[in-house]
């Protein structure tokens, strides 16, 4: 990773821990806010029902993980990834921070890799209530096509070169013109230069229903 985005991540751990309780960013336990047992989940996924856009979060077990929970104290997920389809094949576009030696950035993963036990604890799957299927379509490829961007650690949303989470879904669905209604809930920090949208502040906009697991 490029010494100015690692410092820059590094500030944002910092002031994370310099803002909140020191106990909010123990990793969080498997025994934690488990919802079902690994298996089970991702057994509940059906998933020749999954559309493309359709959106799936989670909640992490690791430090960043634990970070964005302690910034947002109302949220149940810390990460959101964009559901892709090819073929019968579903597959998870989403951005992540540099971890385990990779550079992190925006990648592909299969959903049993997105749902792995040692990386969620939690997880809901979301569609927007009126993305069309052409507009599924245009969510799909923008996700494919930022494949390699880098990870935003400053998480600027007025910034496209580099992408958050969140942001990657923002922008997938402003290019499908099936934008999110306004007031999105946003966090903010000292050392941050704007508001980040978290996941949990997308996935409580009106636009979005849960369609599994189901309750």
């Amino acid at each position: 990773m490029p010494t100015s985005r690692r410092v820059a991540a590094l500030k944002g751990l910092l002031l994370a821990v310099l803002t909140c309780p020191l106990a909010s960013f123990a990793p969080l336990s498997p025994n934690t806010a488990i919802s079902m047992e690994a298996g089970a989940a991702l057994a509940a996924v059906e998933l020749q029902s999954l559309k493309d856009g359709d959106l799936i979060f989670r909640r992490g077990r690791d430090l960043m993980a634990s970070t964005v929970l302690a910034a947002d104290s109302d949220a149940r997920f810390s990460h959101v990834g964009l559901v892709v389809r090819d073929g019968e094949t579903v597959w998870i576009v989403h951005a992540v921070p540099d971890q385990d030696g990779n550079d992190g950035g925006v990648i592909r993963e299969s959903i049993a890799q997105f749902l792995d036990p040692r990386d969620a604890a939690d997880f809901a799957i979301y569609r927007h209530q009126t993305l069309t299927e052409d507009q599924g379509q245009v969510v799909q490829q923008v996700a494919l096509g930022a494949i390699g961007t880098p990870f935003d650690y400053g998480l600027r949303l007025s910034d496209p070169g580099e992408l958050y989470c969140s942001e990657l879904v923002i922008r997938a669905f402003a290019a499908a013109r099936a934008d999110f209604p306004a007031g999105l809930r946003r966090v903010q920090t000292v050392l941050m230069t704007e508001p980040a949208v978290t996941p949990d502040g997308l996935r409580q906009s009106p636009a979005l229903a849960e369609i599994m697991p189901p309750t």
